[in-house]
């Protein structure tokens, strides 16, 4: 059986770094080190990216390592930016009812055929085709 396609959203990967978060940085650890020890397929995109590095730089005590923290996870399959991507952002948006910036997160997770969008920020079970979102702090 092949490893699930799962997608991070920021939030997931932030929370795996931030020891103070309690619950959350257990949860979220457990899938990224998932990710990394290859028992799933790893997904981001750039705007994770970089959404990352500036939640990084501004709140934890180590925001001087925030851009080797982040660049780690180019090791990933990372979705670039692009302007088909921002057509689809658009598309899904007005499709979904979605804000503009979880859109974007749901058209990248789509782009790369993720089975598993891993987020805080959409409803837990929510489907967007072959997507299904998954809150882990559920």
């Amino acid at each position: 059986m092949d490893p699930e396609l799962v997608f991070f959203d920021t939030n997931i990967l932030f929370y795996a770094l931030d020891h103070s978060a309690g619950e959350k940085n257990e949860r979220s650890s457990a899938w990224v080190r998932k990710a990394w020890r290859a028992e799933i397929v790893p997904l981001i995109s750039a705007q994770v990216l970089q959404e990352l590095f500036v939640n990084l730089a501004r709140k934890l005590p180590a925001a001087g390592e925030a851009k080797s923290i982040v660049m780690d996870y180019l090791a990933w399959h990372v979705v670039e930016n692009d302007r088909r991507l921002f057509i689809d952002a658009l598309e899904v948006k007005e499709r979904f009812q979605l804000s503009f910036w979880d859109a974007s997160i749901v058209a990248a997770a789509l782009k790369a055929k993720a089975t598993l969008l891993m987020t805080e920020d959409l409803t837990h079970g929510q489907a967007f085709g072959p997507l299904k979102v998954m809150n882990p702090f559920q």
